[in-house]
């Protein structure tokens, strides 16, 4: 499996959302100027959404099979995401919900499920 780390570009479809950076244009225009961070917060309204775009930051930022990247699916095991690759997916996270993440938050993670339930339960609080 060959994978990369590197910062990742928004991808503006044709609804002018930026799913890989998790923000709106109209967002990023705001964040640009010096508002408010909108983040993944302003996209997704329940867990499969959630979900949805979780798959896609995995699949792009560690160069997955997104047939591989299912609720059930072990980081560690089954998509061989290392300690360094967990840093950077909660720094990646941080940028997308727009709040602050405590790595203890993701220290019981295990499974995508697990990510998106701990990230829901940020939204939630935020």
């Amino acid at each position: 499996m060959t994978r990369r780390r590197a910062g990742l570009p928004g991808i503006v479809d044709g609804t002018g959302r930026a799913w890989l950076a998790g923000v709106s244009g109209e967002c990023a225009r705001g964040m640009a100027s010096g508002g408010l961070a909108c983040g993944v917060a302003t996209m997704v309204s329940n867990r499969e959404e959630l979900f949805d775009e979780l798959r896609t930051i995995l699949v792009e930022m560690f160069e997955l099979d997104a047939a591989d990247v299912v609720p059930g699916a072990r980081l560690y095991e089954d998509l061989d995401i290392d300690s360094i690759d967990a840093v950077d997916l909660v720094i990646r996270l941080r940028e997308l919900t727009g709040t602050r993440v405590d790595p203890e938050d993701f220290r019981s993670v295990r499974t995508v499920q697990d990510v998106v339930d701990t990230t829901a339960r940020l939204l939630a609080t935020a």
